[in-house]
């Protein structure tokens, strides 16, 4: 029975926190100069486009990333390498064939009288489409990598190349002269996923352990799909859950309206890194302790992650409450007008990591028709509070109805993993034991 290396655990925690730290600095640095760029109309066109395929990547996907992580390690441990490489090569091939198809069907659909989309956005999005099947690569070889226990494999891509490639597109833009607009950022993410992933591809064929490729693939495709479903409405339900406040803001209000939301958004998020980051290590280390059947170390390590992520949190909280018109103003004067939703939403962040993580608990216990549900249920009232808030006050409604959502959401996930798990993720847990 494998057991956890503590020297393991720190190495792996410490390439994961700085790759996060490095990765979200570059985020930042890369929003800003493309909203300072752009102004708020064509960056509010920008981020839809985003908003949009990150939803198409996420049904693409199959649940597939998830699978890998639930799998890999298993079969990797116990030598099954005719499986994983099974797993690995047909799962592939599923994701690129679902994001392929969403694309080409996705164009067609947005040249016809059918979708109530603005003008604004056929062009981008009809670019950003072909994003869909390079998301969904890009976050497969993440979790391959992560499932083998290769951090920096897994994180390097897709938190410092990317961003660092959208900050070279934005330079690049003001070297020869050009106005960077919503149309050509969304090209320029093409261009960057694309290099992305090929890079990714080669790095997993050479770090890959020799015996995989030596193996003859076999396959448990039932398997697979059974768990893989369940896995894939989860993903869906939480990506919906963290779009559809820019997707919404982008049906009902002006492109502006649409910037200065995803301006607080993205300036938020700053707050959901700590638990983001230890959550990178720490959720193999809940499926192992659960495998292990060591329900109390478990209890603890959940307790130690919730403590020091929320911490984190509230510092970076009360710091942002200060510095929001000072950080907005570094996106440009008209971005000024997002303060409210900046505090607001950096809130709503400081509330979800309270509530802890309840979710990925679910995800590598087993539990995937609980987390499916929840996250089902999530969704929809972050939907429903959305539309409502959204159509009565704007932006404001927007990130007033995401934090409610928090809140309900957070409950329900608690509620569902106490009965199931017999574990407590919420702060309130520990400062109150007899909650």
């Amino acid at each position: 029975m494998r057991q956890i290396s503590a020297g393991k655990l720190l190495q792996g925690a410490g390439a994961a926190f700085l790759l996060q730290v490095t990765g979200l600095g570059l985020s930042y640095v890369a929003n800003i100069m493309l909203a300072r760029l752009m102004g708020p109309a064509e960056y509010g066109i920008y981020a839809f486009v985003v908003s949009s395929t990150l939803i198409f990547s996420a049904i693409a996907e199959l649940g597939i990333p998830d699978l890998l992580l639930r799998y890999i390690p298993a079969y990797e441990s116990a030598g099954k390498w005719s499986l994983f490489r099974g797993l690995v090569h047909r799962s592939r091939l599923l994701v690129i064939a679902a994001g392929c198809l969403i694309a080409v069907s996705g164009t067609l659909l947005l040249h016809t009288s059918l979708l109530p989309i603005r003008p604004d956005y056929i062009v981008p999005l009809s670019i950003g489409l072909w994003a869909t099947p390079l998301w969904a690569m890009m976050r497969f070889h993440t979790f391959a990598a992560r499932s083998s226990g290769r951090i920096v494999e897994a994180y390097l891509p897709p938190r410092i190349f990317r961003p660092a490639g959208l900050l070279l597109v934005a330079l690049s833009t003001v070297v020869v002269g050009w106005q960077l607009t919503g149309t050509l950022g969304v090209l320029g993410l093409v261009v960057v996923l694309s290099l992305t992933i090929v890079f990714q591809f080669i790095v997993f064929g050479r770090h890959s352990p020799p015996a995989l490729w030596q193996a003859r693939p076999a396959f448990k495709m039932n398997e697979w799909l059974r768990v893989s479903v369940f896995l894939w409405m989860a993903v869906l339900f939480t990506m919906l859950e963290r779009e559809i406040g820019i997707l919404t803001v982008g049906l009902l209000l002006p492109p502006e309206e649409v910037g200065l939301y995803t301006a607080a958004v993205r300036i938020s998020q700053i707050v959901d890194f700590p638990l983001l980051a230890i959550n990178a290590v720490a959720v193999p280390m809940f499926a192992t302790y659960h495998s292990q059947k060591e329900h109390r170390q478990l209890q603890k390590l959940v307790f130690r992650v919730v403590r020091w992520s929320l911490l984190a949190a509230l510092i970076i909280t009360l710091a942002l409450v200060v510095a929001a018109p000072l950080v907005l103003s570094l996106l440009g004067r008209p971005f000024l007008a997002a303060e409210r939703e900046t505090v607001i939403l950096a809130v709503k962040g400081l509330i979800a990591t309270a509530m802890g993580p309840a979710l990925p608990l679910l995800k590598v216990t087993a539990q995937q028709k609980a987390g499916m549900v929840v996250a089902g249920c999530s969704a929809i009232v972050s939907v429903i509070l959305t539309v409502i808030g959204t159509s009565l006050w704007g932006i404001t409604g927007a990130a007033l109805a995401g934090l409610t959502a928090a809140v309900v959401a957070g409950m329900i996930q608690n509620v569902v993993v106490i009965r199931r798990l017999k574990l407590f993720p919420a702060i309130v847990f520990q400062l109150c034991p007899g909650a």
